[in-house]
């Protein structure tokens, strides 16, 4: 989305959203109304509360939630004030990093990985890549290459798409040589439709491969799938893990259950 597109106008002191042939978008409601950065827009109510909404007028991060925000992202980020401390949060109104600090310098993208930090008079510096190395957004999109499940099996010389779990979170993610990949569409409730694997990357410029429904190609905002259906009962040198295999001659997927014992494989 380009704030090109679009021109913020007011009337009667209050702020909204018009595309360039004039047709409204965003009634005039708000007393302030920042251009769009990484698909949300900043802005303020006549309570003075800050919110970002989305170009539907959605609040993705809520009115009264912070006393104070940037008024743009930076690579999906930006700082937040909540209860006189400072903290940082992506587009999802995920914390990055807790409301702990004094006061946090501006994100700007030449120096988004040495953030200077502050408690007390004690100055920090923070290395953002660090922190979002294991955390993975599934917003602002970007599809490099898509293939069919198919497709990419062959590439790859393999004959099963392997999915696990972590452990403790239960995140789903799919193995890809000495890598991994995540999924975005329910493990605990396949669907019907036709697997596609595509190379993407981020709003926050991180590059992943990502498991999602054909028809969900192109979305720019997915979620990543948890598997919730409950351990089974195993010895302890039982480890669960899933598959999921394309039947022959459907586009029927099947999802099953399999342990590992000495490194083999049993039904």
């Amino acid at each position: 989305m380009e704030n090109a597109d679009f021109i913020i106008y007011q009337e009667n002191s209050l702020f909204g959203l018009k595309d360039k042939s004039g047709n409204i978008i965003i009634p005039p409601q708000y007393t302030n109304f920042n251009p769009f950065s990484c698909g949300l827009a900043m802005v303020r109510n006549a309570s003075l509360q800050y919110a970002y909404i989305n170009i539907d007028n959605t609040q993705i991060i809520p009115f009264g939630l912070y006393s104070w925000c940037d008024s743009s992202f930076c690579w999906g980020l930006a700082r937040a004030v909540k209860d006189g401390k400072w903290g940082i949060i992506n587009t999802q109104g995920n914390i990055i990093l807790p409301f702990q600090f004094d006061k946090i310098y501006p994100l700007k993208d030449e120096y988004i990985f040495r953030i200077k930090t502050f408690i007390n008079e004690n100055e920090y510096i923070l290395d953002i890549n660090k922190i979002l190395y294991n955390y993975t957004l599934l917003d602002g999109l970007i599809y490099i290459k898509t293939f069919p499940i198919d497709s990419f099996k062959k590439l790859y010389n393999i004959e099963l798409l392997r999915v696990f779990k972590e452990k403790e979170t239960n995140l789903a993610y799919f193995s890809i040589g000495c890598g991994k990949g995540y999924v975005a569409f329910d493990v605990n409730n396949l669907p019907k439709s036709e697997i596609c694997i595509s190379i993407v990357s981020n709003i926050n410029g991180k590059l992943f491969f990502l498991a999602h429904t054909k028809e969900d190609t192109g979305k720019e905002c997915l979620k990543l799938s948890y598997y919730k259906r409950e351990e089974p009962k195993l010895p302890y040198n039982y480890t669960p893990i899933m598959y999921i295999t394309q039947m022959m001659k459907t586009q029927v997927m099947m999802i099953a259950e399999i342990i590992m014992m000495d490194g083999v494989e049993k039904m």
